[in-house]
């Protein structure tokens, strides 16, 4: 649907065509969200697709491309992290991975929620497992061990300390350690223990003897856990008003490791089953979806949305809503995920309102401020001159909006031009591309910054 101007306002799919648009101009009493994109129409366009997969494929696209006043927008659109195990070299790496996979050299383990849970994941493979983590150009040119073989978190396979049967043991049970098979890693570790002492290699008989200490330890803190080696996401949604909280929650190999929370944007009038059906889309359709999503909250498309993420997939995608045992336990962490960020960030809300307010008596504006700017200046003794402007709206702290400009052509040390060129960069771009301007800039100075 466009507006009189040609804009797309709303972008949707439909089985049957016919009685979908025939429902928007029936004698029905229409919904808020109806009535309001009604009233916005100026004229309908229609593609015609052969898979109801392929509408969902090309709605998402439109969405993402368009951006339309009346569909739920899901703001986050990162990839996420992976663990890269290179299967196939003779040393394997484990490695931090985000983007294209590359899966005829390596196999990988996630997605995790955020960088640190990666990091921290790899830093008990390292402390266990002893592992290489380096890039190739390191590995190949070295003629000594590094400083990871000296604080005992790699064993030095790049100048040949450890055999290569002995290192794809190790690899063997750091994999099978990500899957969430620690019993199987316990068993093995105590074979090789026993062995070990039985032989009366007493050293090596302890280094297992702390591997096993250290697993313990690392799984006494992975107290969610569950008992079974199980892949899947807890979807879970809350509402306040219009304003929605989605948290998801990462499963893998029976191990949680993280969550993440999610404010889809452009929510007026929208129901949940809605917000959820687009987020699902938004977010799954161009990632790897794990083979379960369970969630709190039914929603109307569940087979389409469920075929259109197996297609594609070397496993089936499963959307369940009434889970027991782990998954019920699971899904109530989820929950109570969504609930506590809404509720920080409707109180974070309130509180920048009211400073908003608060700043618009002090400058005794008609108008209550609702977007300010801040900039900065920095260098070093004059050299590598940055600015930087923050942005600060009703809901907090605008990191998207953020800038960074890297200064030039100015006298070293000369903060007058080097305020001036970022002002008159950031805004002359506002103005060109007719974005919203603030209704208060903050310039970091005196008055000599001002009047430049």
């Amino acid at each position: 649907m466009l507006n009189e101007n040609g804009k797309v306002i709303y972008v949707g799919k439909a089985k049957n065509l016919k009685k979908r648009v025939s429902s928007y101009f029936g004698k029905i009493t229409h919904l808020p969200k109806t009535q309001a994109v009604l009233s916005a129409t100026g004229s309908i366009e229609v593609t015609i697709t052969r898979t109801e997969r392929e509408a969902l494929i090309l709605e998402n696209n439109l969405i993402k491309e368009h951006k339309p006043r009346f569909n739920v927008l899901l703001k986050d659109d990162k990839s996420y992290p992976y663990i890269e195990v290179t299967v196939k070299d003779n040393f394997p790496r484990f490695s931090f991975h985000r983007g294209k996979k590359n899966i005829d050299r390596a196999e990988y383990f996630g997605p995790y929620p955020n960088v640190n849970a990666v990091r921290d994941t790899l830093s008990q493979l390292q402390k266990i497992f002893r592992l290489r983590n380096c890039e190739d150009s390191f590995y190949n040119n070295r003629s000594r061990p590094c400083l990871q073989h000296q604080i005992k978190r790699c064993s030095a396979p790049c100048v040949g300390l450890i055999q290569e049967e002995e290192y794809s043991f190790d690899v063997s049970q750091a994999v099978e350690y990500l899957k969430g098979n620690n019993q199987h890693v316990f068993d093995e570790f105590l074979k090789k223990m026993d062995q070990a002492s039985s032989e009366r290699e007493y050293e090596k008989a302890a280094f297992y003897r702390n591997q096993i200490s250290s697993l313990k330890v690392i799984q006494a803190h992975q107290f969610a856990d569950g008992k079974r080696q199980i892949d899947l996401d807890a979807v879970a949604i809350t509402q306040e008003a219009d304003i929605f909280c989605v948290a998801v929650l990462f499963v893998r190999g029976g191990r949680i490791l993280g969550s993440r929370k999610f404010y889809p944007a452009k929510t007026k009038f929208a129901s949940k089953s809605e917000v959820l059906e687009s987020f699902l889309v938004q977010y799954y359709l161009d990632k790897d979806p794990p083979s379960e999503i369970v969630m709190d909250s039914k929603i109307d498309n569940k087979k389409a949305i469920q075929e259109a993420l197996s297609e594609g997939m070397n496993h089936k995608v499963a959307i369940k809503v009434n889970v027991r045992k782990d998954r019920k336990r699971w899904l109530e962490i989820a929950v109570t995920n969504a609930q506590e960020s809404l509720s920080m960030k409707l109180s974070t809300k309130a509180t920048t309102e009211s400073q908003l307010f608060s700043l618009t008596n002090f400058l005794q504006l008609d108008d209550v401020v609702t977007r300010v700017e801040c900039f900065d200046i920095s260098h070093t003794t004059g050299d590598k001159c940055i600015a930087a402007c923050v942005v600060l709206n009703q809901d907090g702290f605008d990191k998207k909006h953020y800038r960074r400009f890297n200064i030039s052509a100015i006298t070293p040390g000369d903060d007058y031009a080097a305020i001036s060129q970022a002002v008159s960069r950031h805004y002359s771009r506002v103005v060109e591309e007719g974005k919203q301007l603030p209704d208060v800039v903050v310039i970091d100075g005196g008055k000599g910054q001002l009047r430049v």
